[in-house]
């Protein structure tokens, strides 16, 4: 038994240190030929209360009101109302439903070469727009740019945060698999061109198939980790609403993603499990042997948290990584049990 732990992670450590040495070899600086100012395409749905505070920050950035484009995805509650009363003309969709029809829908009403995708719950920085006006001298399709979780006084927050400095290093560390809606800029051509080899069923296209689709067609795909062009959002203020936003992200990797996606998801999720194994360890072998293999397992996460969370200037968070090390299962057990049953998001249903 003490060999095959040490074996087992050794190995991981091994994975994990090979995707550290990715994450810190991403571009700090985005880079790219950006002759002007990107348009900004923020779909809608239901964002009456988010509206208030974006509104207010957009009105800082002292820039056209066309450089924004709205796209409307049936809000049922003063979504579009709010936008027309501060100046801005929001675009509807018609028939089609769903934040990919609404990403395309803006990409096809844009003016400029290159589009940033921003989500209606982002935090922007005073700088953040015209900080792309400075982008020069390289080419990309894609560029995925970081997105951090806003912070809130509560334990879930708390522990949302923790588990997106995770998504992060994944993201940046597994480069060209994974992104995020909330801070994209593509070019305008490719976009449009990625889009024809997606399914027309897939109402959210936004990160994960737009890159997949990408790779196909041997696009361009950078990963920019710049804390000047990251934004925050605002994450999920319920454990309900965690648990329904993580059943999107691992539906749309089974339904869709190919085996490689679908065999790491299932390995991450028994990786999740391996405190409990070492407590079994514990009871029925070696109970020092416990300690040091924890240990070392928890070791290795700090590997995975501690980076981003340095980035983000959120070290601190650390405190609860062993706790978070127990709940993982539990947390990942319900998100599976979940698949079973329609979810609904803003209120639709999925």
């Amino acid at each position: 038994m003490f060999l095959f732990w040490i074996i087992f992670l050794c190995s991981y450590f091994l994975v994990i240190l090979f995707f550290l040495i990715r994450f810190f070899t991403a571009q700090k600086y985005p880079t790219g030929n950006i002759p002007n100012l990107p348009n900004v395409v923020i779909p809608v749905r239901n964002e009456e209360d988010n509206l208030k505070v974006l509104l207010l920050a957009i009105e800082q950035f002292r820039l056209p009101k066309e450089q924004f484009i709205f796209v409307d995805d049936h809000s049922e509650d003063a979504t579009v109302t709010h936008l027309i009363e501060n100046g801005f003309e929001p675009i509807h969709l018609s028939s089609e439903h769903g934040k990919k029809a609404a990403m395309v829908l803006g990409v096809q009403k844009a003016a400029s070469e290159y589009v940033l995708f921003n989500d209606a719950d982002v935090i922007y920085d005073s700088e953040y727009i015209e900080l792309f006006t400075g982008i020069t001298n390289a080419e990309f399709d894609i560029m995925v740019l970081p997105v951090w979780i806003k912070k809130k006084t509560s334990l879930l927050n708390a522990i949302v945060r923790l588990d997106q400095a995770q998504l992060q290093f994944l993201t940046f560390g597994m480069r060209g698999n994974l992104g995020n809606g909330a801070n994209l800029i593509v070019r305008k051509e490719s976009f449009l061109k990625y889009q024809k080899g997606l399914q027309k069923d897939l109402l959210s296209g936004d990160d994960y198939f737009l890159l997949k689709e990408g790779k196909k067609q041997e696009a361009i795909v950078k990963y920019c980790l710049s804390t000047e062009f990251s934004l925050e959002t605002n994450g999920p203020d319920s454990l309900k609403s965690l648990l329904m936003q993580r059943r999107r992200w691992i539906k749309k990797t089974f339904q869709r993603g190919g085996i490689i996606e679908i065999i790491s998801s299932l390995l991450w999720v028994v990786l999740s499990i391996i405190p409990y194994l070492l407590i079994f360890n514990w009871l029925y072998f070696n109970k020092i042997e416990f300690l040091y293999f924890f240990g070392m397992k928890l070791g290795i996460d700090l590997l995975i948290f501690a980076p981003p969370l340095v980035l983000n200037k959120n070290l601190r968070l650390l405190y609860l990584l062993p706790i978070l090390e127990f709940l993982y299962p539990f947390y990942y057990l319900s998100v599976l049990i979940g698949l079973g049953f329609k979810n609904n998001w803003k209120g639709r249903d999925l």
